[in-house]
């Protein structure tokens, strides 16, 4: 099966357990975990693959961003 963000946001979707809002488009998918502070993954579709990122926390709660880096 080839997944393509309406098929992947469809499988998500009949999954009644996760608490989740999934917005879609022609070549990306944003997903909303509600049961993990409102968490959001972007996936984006490519002919080959799939990216997905997410934040590991905001920048505002980091005391010095640089030495972060």
């Amino acid at each position: 099966m080839t997944w393509n963000p309406l098929a992947l946001a469809t499988a998500l979707q009949t999954i009644p357990e996760q608490n989740i809002d999934v917005t879609n488009s022609e070549n990306a998918l944003i997903i909303k975990m509600n049961d993990y502070g409102d968490l959001q993954i972007n996936i984006l579709f490519t002919s080959r693959q799939m990216i997905i990122e997410t934040f590991i926390c905001p920048v505002s709660s980091i005391s010095n961003p640089d030495e972060f880096n």
